[in-house]
């Protein structure tokens, strides 16, 4: 069953309706795509996880805890803008054209004035839940968050420190759930059409997730628990946890959106 999207004057694809086991074909099939040619998924993985896990150091070093969390937490908002390369990956095997990595890894290329687009959004996006987060934190605590240590004895040794967790998770989740919709498939749809623009394909991805809500919100889940695997191994699970999240991406695209 499909529905026609209608959100501007320019003609839009139809948006298929999913059932609830396609996102698991979607892994199985992502799995099976990260074997052909492996050393590209595989090296996706791995510059993505040690690039997480070095600047995770450095926050930590620095004691900055707050944004080590926040960077942690906001997986969501660049995974898809580094995983272009493995959309084209998936684009080329589907479309029997030869893997050259040249033009995997310069893939954003096909549109790049609107994928960085999208990507403004995404950072904004992000940009306004830390900054939300720390007004919180000023109004609560009547300072600035701190480093280090203080950090930690604040939030869990003080009266205000569960109200601030929880509304900390809130903002969170409510930014994390818009920049999900938003990403689910427009920068599929950009790098499958260099015609479309951002804000139509940010509009397409969110009417997608809209009309596919309980689907949707399964594969947000199954995304959530492997990229906590991920993290939780200081981002060694990202090796093929994020290439394998990659390949599937395009999956979902594939089948949600009519061409």
């Amino acid at each position: 069953m499909q529905h026609t999207t209608h959100i501007t004057s320019i003609p839009l694809p139809e948006i298929r309706t999913l059932g609830i086991q396609q996102p698991l074909q979607w892994l199985r099939a992502a799995w099976r795509e990260m074997w052909r040619e492996p050393a590209i998924s595989l090296a996706y993985g791995a510059v993505c996880g040690l690039a997480f896990a070095v600047l995770t150091l450095v926050l930590m070093r620095a004691q900055r805890y707050d944004v080590a969390l926040a960077l942690a937490a906001g997986f969501v908002f660049i995974g898809p803008l580094l995983a272009v390369g493995l959309f084209e990956k998936s684009r080329r095997i589907e479309a029997g054209e030869p893997l050259h990595l040249f033009k995997i890894l310069t893939a954003w290329r096909r549109n790049p004035s609107q994928i960085r687009g999208v990507g403004l959004i995404l950072m904004l996006i992000m940009i306004g839940w830390i900054a939300l987060s720390n007004l919180l934190f000023a109004f609560l605590f009547k300072v600035a968050p701190p480093t280090g240590e203080q950090f930690f004895n604040t939030l869990f040794m003080t009266n205000q420190g569960l109200p601030y967790l929880l509304a900390f998770g809130l903002i969170g989740l409510v930014a994390v759930c818009v920049a999900f919709a938003f990403v689910f498939c427009s920068i599929q749809l950009l790098l499958h059409d260099p015609e479309l623009d951002a804000i139509s394909a940010v509009l397409i991805s969110y009417e997608a997730v809209r009309q596919n809500l309980m689907v949707t919100a399964w594969w947000a889940l199954l995304i959530v628990l492997l990229t906590f695997v991920g993290v939780a191994t200081f981002y060694l699970g990202m090796f093929v946890i994020f290439p394998l999240l990659g390949h599937a991406s395009w999956h979902a695209y594939r089948d949600t959106i009519a061409q």
